[in-house]
């Protein structure tokens, strides 16, 4: 209900400039942008959040709020990207130790340490599905 409750506050406010302008407009002579610019709120969500997402947009159509609110929903995938944090898998302070020793046996340590790091990417992409409810006033 708090989604629901942020949307309609995004829409009263877009709503409240519209008639700001409209106003502003007919005393300048005339509002020629009547309807030209329609705000919309966007409700975007991947993985377990798409389910409420769509129930988000099922609240606007349902109840006789279709006469109010205009809802489009549209799916599609995301790249996302994912850092890897490889020191906090191991316990810091022994790969630490560990650096330090090998940095100073000479080259051939120091050559094994950036081939390790080399194996192991630090950034990963994936597609992830997402869905994106559009409310509009009518």
């Amino acid at each position: 209900m708090g989604v629901i409750k942020r949307v309609q506050k995004y829409l009263r406010a877009a709503e409240n400039r519209a008639t700001a302008k409209l106003l502003s407009g007919k005393k300048k002579g005339g509002a020629k942008e009547e309807g030209e610019v329609k705000e919309v709120v966007f409700v975007k969500a991947t993985g377990r959040a798409m389910e409420r997402a769509l129930k988000v947009g099922k609240w606007f159509e349902a109840g006789g709020r279709e006469k109010e609110f205009g809802v489009r929903v549209e799916t599609g995938c995301v790249l996302v990207v994912d850092d890897l944090d490889l020191e906090g898998q191991g316990g810091g302070e022994e790969e630490e130790e560990g650096e330090g020793l090998e940095g100073k046996g000479g080259k051939e340590g120091g050559e094994e340490e950036e081939e390790e790091e080399e194996e192991v990417p630090e950034t990963r992409t994936r597609w992830v599905n997402t869905v994106q409810v559009a409310v509009s006033l009518k």
